[in-house]
């Protein structure tokens, strides 16, 4: 939440950020058509982030050694994903709120790939179980982004 709501405080304070960074992102901010492609491309984007970390938790509970580096890895995806959510808020201000309807689903799927990475000593994380949980991920993927396409607010 934190690495969500400093960026969003931080674009808003600073004199000037908010409209250069609307006219760098350029988002829209209109409604989507509603179409099933939509859907899926929004939720093969988000699903990426969702399969990286199930991997990287896999990796890590195979070869300890390179538990620092996934770590490192897994870290910097979060913080780009939920400092990049920041900055558009902080940019958008309220209007990009009825844009983010979906993100408890979304983050909801982060959520659950990320405990398989949460380390338990030197467990052996069963294949099985990182499958499960990214299938879980991958669902609340799925649905985030029905909702992102079909229930965004008409403006």
């Amino acid at each position: 939440m934190l690495l969500t709501l400093a960026p969003a405080i931080a674009v808003a304070a600073i004199p000037g950020a908010a409209q250069a960074l609307r006219s760098r992102l350029s988002f829209a901010l209109t409604p989507y058509a509603g179409s099933i492609g939509e859907v899926l491309s929004i939720a093969a984007s988000n699903a990426r982030v969702v399969v990286a970390i199930a991997l990287a938790a896999w990796v890590r509970s195979r070869q300890v050694a390179l538990g620092p580096t996934t770590d490192v890895l897994v870290g910097l995806v979060v913080v780009a994903n939920t400092t990049l959510v920041g900055i558009a808020v902080g940019a958008y201000g309220a209007a990009s709120l009825p844009w983010l309807i979906h993100l408890p689903l979304e983050w909801t799927a982060l959520a659950v790939v990320l405990v398989l990475h949460r380390p338990h000593g030197q467990r052996t994380r069963h294949t099985a179980a990182c499958a499960v949980a990214a299938a879980v991920s991958l669902a609340f993927v799925g649905v985030g982004a029905f909702v992102e396409t079909y229930l965004t607010p008409q403006q």
